[in-house]
This record gives C-alpha cells, sequence and structure tokens, in this order.
C-alpha cells in the first residue's frame, strides 16, 4: 500500500473518505467491516502502516489465521482509497456547465426527449452565462458542439447541416488555441535552450478560418504572441498593443490566461532587451511591477526562479537596486524548487550588490555551483565580471573556464543564439582586456564591434570598461 498517499490526506479528507467507507454502496461484501477497522487504524496512526502481525491481530481478532488475508484486506482498501480521490476529484473538477451537460447526456440516452432539450438550453445559457474566455470555455463550447451534433444525427432527421458545421467551428477554435499556444511555449524554449523545432511549427499560425468576434480575444491574442516570437526582432508597438489588449480585456480573461500572456510579453520585452534595444527596460520594468501587483507573475502562490532573476537583472539595469533588493526579500520564499531556493536568492543577491560596486561581497555570495542552466551563465558571467573589476589574477583563469564550458559541454544545453550571446561576450571582454589604455582608434573600432553584435551579454557594461580605457 501507497504509505505516502495515506500520510497526503488532509484532516478533511481523511473525514470524508470515513463517510466514504460507510456507505454500503461503495464499501460492501465480507470485508466491509474489517476495512472500518483497518481505516480507524491507519487513521490514528497518521496514515503509517503497522506491523502487518500487529495489524492482522486488530483487524482479525478471534479469527483463524490464513495466507495472504491481510494483504488481499489491504489491496481491497488502496482500491476503495483509490475510488474515493477520484469520485472527489470529479466532484471538484465538475462545474454548472458540465453538470448540466451531463444530465443532458443522461437524458438523452434513457430517451426522455423533451426534457433533453430542455436540460441542453439550460448547458448553452449557463456556458454564454461565463463572462471570462479560457481555453476551458472553449473547449466547453466544443463540447456543447459536438453533443448536439451527436443528438441531431441519432434523431435522423437530416435536416440542414446537423450542426456540423457549428461543431467545425468550435473544434478548430480550441484546437487553434491549444496549438498555438503550446507552439509559442515551444518558441521561447528554443530562445533559451537548444531544441530542434521542425519547420512546420516555424510557420506563423491561420487563425483566418475561424470565426472570430471580440469575444475569442485569447485566440487573438495568442496568434499576435506568436507572430513576434516568430520575430527574429519583435516589434515594441505590437508588444505594447498586445498589453494594452489585455489591460483592456481584464475582465474577460481569466487569471491563469493573464499570467500566461503577461510571461509572454514580459518574454518578448527581455528578447528586445537582449537584441540591444535599452529603451525597452523601462517599458519591462513597468510591466513586471504591474503583473507583480496584479498576481500575474505566481502561480498558485510560487513564482518561477527566471521571473525571479530578469525582474531583478531589469531593476538593477535601470539603477532600482534599492526596488530590487526589497523585491528579492519579499518573494525568497515563494520560488519554485526548495532545494534550490538559496542558491537562486544567493544569485541574484549578488546581482544587487554586484550593482552597488561591492565586488568582494558579490563574489562571496556567489552560490559555487547551480543546477538550473540559466542561473549557471549569469553566475559564470558574473563572477568573470567581478574578477575584471578587482583586477584579480584569476580572471584568465576565470575565462579560459567558461570559453571551455561555452564551447564543449553547453552545446547538449543551451540554444545557438545563448551560446552566441555567452561567447560575444567572452571575446570582446578579452579584446577589452587586451586593448592599449588611451588608443582612441582601437577603442574606438572596439565599440563599433560591441554596438554591431546582435546578440551579446552584458553590452552596456562593456561598452562602459571602453569607455573606461579611453579616459585612461
Amino acid at each position: 500500500m501507497t504509505t505516502e498517499l495515506l500520510r497526503s490526506l488532509s484532516e478533511e479528507e481523511w473525514a470524508a473518505f470515513g463517510l466514504f467507507l460507510q456507505s454500503p454502496y461503495f464499501n460492501r461484501g465480507v470485508q466491509a467491516e474489517r476495512i472500518l477497522r483497518l481505516y480507524a487504524v491507519l487513521r490514528s496512526a497518521g496514515g503509517s502502516l503497522p506491523d502487518k502481525a500487529a495489524l492482522a491481530s486488530d483487524i482479525f481478532a478471534g479469527e483463524p489465521a490464513a495466507p495472504g488475508k491481510t494483504d488481499k484486506l489491504l489491496s481491497e482498501f488502496n482500491g476503495l482509497l483509490r475510488e474515493f480521490l477520484l469520485l472527489q476529484h470529479l466532484k471538484n473538477t465538475t462545474d454548472a456547465f458540465n453538470e448540466a451537460l451531463h444530465w443532458a447526456v443522461i437524458l438523452r440516452q434513457k430517451g426522455l426527449i423533451k426534457r433533453y432539450d430542455a436540460a441542453m438550453q439550460k448547458a448553452e445559457k449557463v456556458l454564454k452565462a461565463e463572462q471570462v474566455e479560457s481555453v476551458d470555455y472553449y473547449y466547453n463550447e466544443y463540447k456543447l458542439s459536438s453533443e448536439i451534433y451527436e443528438a441531431e444525427t441519432r434523431r435522423n432527421t437530416f435536416r440542414g447541416d446537423l450542426f456540423t458545421i457549428r461543431a467545425i467551428n468550435s473544434l478548430d477554435k480550441y484546437y487553434s488555441f491549444c496549438r498555438t499556444e503550446l507552439i509559442n511555449l515551444l518558441l521561447l524554449l528554443g530562445k533559451i535552450i537548444y531544441i530542434g523545432i521542425p519547420n512546420h511549427l516555424l510557420a506563423p499560425q491561420d487563425i483566418n478560418h475561424l470565426e472570430l468576434s471580440e469575444e475569442n480575444i485569447l485566440i487573438q491574442i495568442a496568434n499576435r504572441i506568436n507572430r513576434q516570437l516568430l520575430s527574429s526582432r519583435p516589434s515594441p508597438d505590437s508588444i505594447l498593443e498586445i498589453f494594452n489588449l489585455l489591460v483592456k480585456y481584464e475582465n474577460k480573461i481569466t487569471p491563469l490566461s493573464h499570467q500566461n500572456y503577461f510571461s509572454h510579453i514580459r518574454n518578448l520585452c527581455a528578447l528586445r532587451v537582449k537584441s540591444g534595444d535599452n529603451n525597452m527596460l523601462p517599458v519591462l520594468h513597468d510591466i513586471q511591477k504591474y503583473s507583480l501587483d496584479k498576481g500575474y507573475v505566481s502561480f498558485n502562490g510560487k513564482m518561477a526562479p527566471s521571473a525571479y532573476l530578469n525582474i531583478v537583472l531589469v531593476a538593477t539595469s535601470i539603477h532600482k537596486t534599492d526596488w530590487a533588493l526589497t523585491f528579492i526579500e519579499q518573494y525568497k520564499d515563494s520560488l519554485f524548487n526548495d532545494e534550490l531556493k538559496e542558491d537562486y536568492y544567493s544569485v541574484v543577491k549578488a546581482i544587487c550588490l554586484f550593482s552597488v560596486k561591492q565586488y568582494n561581497t558579490a563574489l562571496d555570495t556567489l552560490p559555487a555551483s547551480i543546477p538550473d542552466t540559466l542561473f549557471l551563465t549569469y553566475t559564470r558571467r558574473l563572477e568573470i565580471k567581478c574578477y575584471y573589476e578587482l583586477q584579480s589574477e584569476l580572471l584568465p583563469y576565470k575565462i579560459e573556464a567558461y570559453k571551455v564550458f561555452l564551447s564543449r559541454a553547453s552545446k547538449k544545453l543551451l540554444s545557438p543564439d545563448i551560446r552566441d550571446f555567452e561567447g560575444n561576450f567572452v571575446n570582446l571582454l578579452l579584446q577589452i582586456i587586451n586593448c592599449p589604455p588611451g588608443d582612441a582608434f582601437k577603442l574606438d573600432r572596439l565599440e563599433r564591434r560591441i554596438r554591431e553584435k546582435t546578440t551579446v551579454a552584458d553590452r552596456d557594461w562593456l561598452l562602459l570598461k571602453v569607455a573606461e580605457l579611453g579616459r585612461k
């Protein structure tokens, strides 16, 4: 028996499970009383399984011993626990629309057609009364249309199109939305880590065949995001247009959809910044603060480490370090992955310390290693920057180690774009180190190289180091 499952039950679930076992509809047969005694023993033990011999003496007191008797009882108990949890799940996930639709289907299957028609009218009314869009709404719209089609074909009147067109349109909307959402996620991942994305997924999503209206805002926004993700340089105006649509239709979209879409536009802004458009930094910071205020950065009270990192990077880039320090303390305990929580916190704390020139303290704060690939690249790069600022003798060794990582170990971890992004930083920093201070010609040429690179990490910091050499 899975004792971990029993130990995961809340007090409310234990109580509900007890009522479930008291029902002869579910718990019946010769084992019914023993099942109830077993439940009492396990609940008093907090879900832990006592010694089998001791358990048998409690449950089978006064009965003759038989091989496998306890195991058989435990197996039946497991089956009832599984059935209870499944019923609880179905009960908790059945909303008013699905309850109305399921009842209509039962009436149809029993041949009560007039009552079925009335029940279907109620189900459609419940669906139309929903004030917000979501993937569930599109799915429910399809299920309703599919059931109408099913009923019409069984009536065999063959009048009109049997609601076939309506069923196809609703299926297309549901399919197009889900497919576009998944592709958008894949495109974002492909900009961070290496993924062999098939060519047919790199074509713009076609929604021209859909019957869209203002009620289908989710599909339209997903499609706009898709076009920007396919672009090598997302448009600032298009990003702001998506942001304004999300704000405008805030009351028509579920919070979960808002979270997903705000995550997308924050990433689109970050891609602009990565390509050298620093004008997007204040815009991105404002969008991040808006998302935090609305709760669109956290999922079930938890924040993704990548969001935690990006919010700090943006804030420190526009000299909002005090705000960033307050932020990292406030959200430290809200991060996904408790095992790495301290490491994530250490990296972002070091970024803040670096921004106020506390280089030694930043080095002491950085974790020695971190298994998260995104945080690993920032950690290695920040370490190199600290050693440069401190003019440390260890700098050449750190740079060489990072070059080896980028040329070998990272090929299975990083996307080609990220490898270029990091590799250009290393190569340009080496050129800065080898450039004679005060040599205006070489420094001007080096500055042009940095500005001309479409992807380079810490561009502003590199340009600042070139400017400092020119003043020496």
